[in-house]
């Protein structure tokens, strides 16, 4: 999977490499999810 989400993921960035980490559940927070995400983000002042 990480090799057909990636290239699409990257190209978002146009070049700059930002920091993945992606861990494999068996069961996400709720049964109807279908992605669980996690972010921090910093924003430029």
């Amino acid at each position: 999977m990480p090799e057909e989400v990636m290239p699409p993921f990257l190209a978002t960035f146009e070049g700059a490499q930002p920091c993945v980490t992606g861990v494999g559940v068996e069961a996400l927070a709720a049964a109807e999810l279908q992605v669980e995400m996690e972010l921090v983000v910093r924003l430029p002042d």
